[in-house]
């Protein structure tokens, strides 16, 4: 596994690949009339939505762990 940050000991389950990911995720924004500021606490469960980038295969974030990998 190679990747080293917030997607360690993650791939996808049908195709192999360690991402990019689409994650559905919780966030924090400071909301002003006009728009928003910068966000922060973007987080995510095991129960979290996820599409892999690479070949649409989709499931929860649980699936997409792979197996005896350090998290």
């Amino acid at each position: 596994m190679t990747n080293t940050n917030c997607l360690v000991g993650m791939c996808c389950p049908a195709c192999g690949s360690e991402g990019p990911f689409y994650i559905e995720c919780l966030a924090v924004f400071l909301v002003f009339d006009s728009g928003t500021d910068d966000y922060s606490g973007v987080d995510w469960s095991d129960d979290s939505h996820c599409d892999c980038a690479e070949c649409c295969h989709h499931g929860s974030i649980e699936n997409f762990k792979a197996k005896g990998a350090a998290q």
